[in-house]
C-alpha cells in the first residue's frame, strides 16, 4: 500500500526483532482484518478487545502460539492488573494486546489509540501479573 493513511498497519506496534514470518503474516492479513473490523458492529480498528480477538484467530489459525495480555476493569472475569501506562499516568489504562510465539513477541494491533502520547514504547506495557511486560516475559521464559 502506498498511502500510509489507508494502511491499517499504521495503528500497529510490533516489537522490533519480531520473527520475519510473523511480520510477513501481519502484512499479508492486515487489510483483511481491517475490513472485518470495519464492518458494522465489529468495533473498528482501534477497539483493542475486538482487534485482539480478530488477530488471535488469524495468528492462531496460521499455527502461531498466541495469547492476549492486558486488562479491562469493566468486564467480569478480566484481571485487575496490566494495560498500557500512558506518560504521566499512575495506573495502566485498560488495554489488550497479543503475545506471539515461543519468544513471546509483543504485537499491539491498536497501539494507534495512544498516538497522542508519542510512539508506542515496550516498557509502557504492563502484563496481567502487574509486572512490566519485559520483566514478566523474562520471568516466564526463565
Amino acid at each position: 500500500m502506498s498511502d500510509h493513511r489507508q494502511d491499517p498497519r499504521r495503528y500497529h506496534f510490533l516489537e522490533s526483532g519480531a520473527p520475519e514470518d510473523l511480520v510477513e503474516l501481519i502484512e499479508e492479513e492486515a487489510q483483511r482484518v481491517a475490513e472485518y473490523l470495519s464492518e458494522p458492529g465489529r468495533g473498528g480498528l482501534l477497539l483493542c478487545a475486538a482487534a485482539v480477538g480478530a488477530w488471535q484467530r488469524v495468528l492462531g489459525g496460521a499455527g502461531w502460539q498466541v495469547f492476549s495480555e492486558g486488562k479491562q476493569l469493566r468486564q467480569p472475569g478480566y484481571t485487575m492488573h496490566g494495560g498500557y501506562l500512558v506518560p504521566g499516568g499512575s495506573e495502566p489504562a485498560d488495554h489488550h494486546w497479543l503475545v506471539v510465539g515461543p519468544e513471546m513477541t509483543l504485537f499491539d494491533p491498536t497501539a494507534g489509540q495512544y498516538a497522542e502520547f508519542g510512539p508506542p514504547a515496550l516498557e509502557r506495557y504492563v502484563a496481567s501479573d502487574g509486572l512490566s511486560f519485559v520483566e514478566s516475559r523474562r520471568r516466564r521464559l526463565g
